[in-house]
This record gives structure tokens, C-alpha cells and sequence, in this order.
């Protein structure tokens, strides 16, 4: 059973849709792509290409930032525990931190990185299938950076208030000591 739209209600309405329904050829500058009466230009896919330099320039970024963060996670980690004269606690914490946000990299990385590769089919094939897979990959990159977002805003809302509280009790605490006596 498939679903039909209702017909046209006048003659204007009927031109616009068999118009919108239509693919251009490609000499007017358009791809043989349309979705619900949206069709890409070679412009938008010009702008695709030149976007997909500094994607491609960022998934690398990320990348790199993940293993610079996973050594020097770990080097802080080995160094402070080989270190002969006294183990630091304070840096192996650091460096076990360091760890899983490096690891968090890669999340952001790979995405982008899908969002150039579908850049690339699009440039090279035209498909329809290859700008879905693009936009869903840009999708996913932006929904993970504003979970992160949210995540780090609330992270900061909680030490605050913690801070702010640890403070108070300080300040309590030592107006409540008892003066020492002359």
C-alpha cells in the first residue's frame, strides 16, 4: 500500500510540483539528486569539497590528539610510579585521567573522518546514498559535541557548587577557632 500526496488543489500548485518532480539535466547545474523536492547544485557540492580539506585537516587533529594524550597519560603514569625517591599519587591520578579523554578523541575523530570519506563518494559519484551518509555522519559529530557540552557544563556546575560549599565550611571553620587566650 503506498501513501499518495492529495492532488493539486489549483493549476499553480500542479506546475510547481511537476517542476519540483522533474530532474534537471546536467547542464543547468544540477545533480540528478532530489528528495522531496530538494536538489543539490554542483555550488553545494563545491563547498562540500572545499570543507572537506579542513574536516579531513580535523579528524586527523583528533586523531593525533588521542595518541599524544594516551602517551603522555601513560608517561605520567610509569614516571611517577618508577620514580625511586617517592611514588606521586597526584600524577599517576592525572595520568590514569588522561587516559580515557584521550580515548575520547577518537569519538569525534571518526566521525569526521566518515563525514570526508562521504564528501569524497559524493565528489566522485554523485550518489544520493553518499551525501546521506555524509550528512549522518556530520549529524553524529555534532550530536556527540553537544552531549560533551552539556556534559562539561553540568561537570563544571557541580565542582562550583562543591567549591563553593567547601569554602563556606573553611571560612565557617575557622571563624568558629578559639582565639588563644593572652
Amino acid at each position: 500500500m503506498t501513501m499518495q500526496s492529495p492532488p493539486p488543489e489549483n493549476q499553480e500548485d500542479q506546475s510547481i510540483l511537476s517542476s519540483a518532480s522533474a530532474v534537471p539535466p546536467p547542464s543547468t547545474g544540477f545533480l540528478p539528486y532530489q528528495g522531496q523536492g530538494v536538489m543539490v547544485t554542483t555550488q553545494a557540492i563545491d563547498i562540500l569539497k572545499h570543507t572537506w580539506v579542513w574536516v579531513r585537516f580535523m579528524s586527523v587533529m583528533c586523531f593525533i590528539g588521542t595518541g599524544l594524550m594516551m602517551v603522555a597519560g601513560l608517561f605520567l603514569v610509569l614516571g611517577a610510579a618508577i620514580n625511586s625517591r617517592r611514588v606521586d599519587p597526584g600524577m599517576i591520578a592525572v595520568g590514569i585521567i588522561y587516559i580515557p579523554f584521550g580515548l575520547l578523541y577518537i569519538i569525534p575523530g571518526v566521525y569526521l573522518h566518515r563525514y570526508a570519506s562521504g564528501i569524497t563518494r559524493l565528489t566522485q559519484t554523485s550518489e544520493p546514498v553518499a551525501l546521506e551518509g555524509a550528512l549522518d555522519a556530520q549529524r553524529s559529530f555534532w550530536k556527540f559535541v553537544g552531549i560533551m557540552t552539556i556534559t562539561v557544563m553540568v561537570l563544571y556546575a557541580v565542582f562550583i557548587a562543591v567549591f563553593a560549599v567547601f569554602m563556606m565550611y573553611t571560612m565557617h571553620s575557622k571563624t568558629m577557632l578559639p582565639t588563644p587566650a593572652p
